[in-house]
C-alpha cells in the first residue's frame, strides 16, 4: 500500500519498536516499515508522510529511538500521541492510511 501511494501517507502504529525479550528471531517489521516509509519519501519528496505512534516507544519521552530519528531526519512526520488525554486506550489500535487519485 505504501508504493502505491500518490498524495499522502497516514500510517498509526501503537507497538513500533525493535525491542523484545529472549532469543527469538523476530521479523524486522520496524525495519521494514521504516525502510518503505523512508523509500517511498525519497522517490516522491512531495508526499506527506505522518507517522503517527505511542509515547511507549520512546519509554514515555525517555529517549527517541533511531528509527523514529531516522523517520523524521528523511521528513516523516512523527507524532507521538498523548495518552493522558483518554480515558480507554486500545491496545491494537494500527491504522494505514494513503491517497492517491
Amino acid at each position: 500500500m505504501i508504493d502505491l501511494a500518490e498524495e499522502f501517507i497516514v500510517f498509526d502504529m501503537f507497538l513500533f519498536n525493535a525491542e523484545h525479550q529472549g532469543e527469538q528471531n523476530y521479523p524486522k517489521i520496524t525495519r521494514k516499515l521504516t525502510e518503505s516509509l523512508i523509500n517511498k519519501k525519497e522517490q516522491n519528496p512531495e508526499i506527506e508522510i505522518t507517522f503517527i505512534t505511542d509515547q511507549i516507544n520512546t519509554v514515555y519521552g525517555s529517549y527517541e529511538p533511531e528509527h523514529l530519528q531516522t523517520l523524521r531526519a528523511a521528513g516523516v512526520d512523527v507524532v507521538l500521541t498523548n495518552l493522558s488525554t483518554y480515558s480507554q486506550n486500545s491496545p491494537s489500535s494500527s491504522a494505514l492510511v494513503v491517497g492517491g487519485r
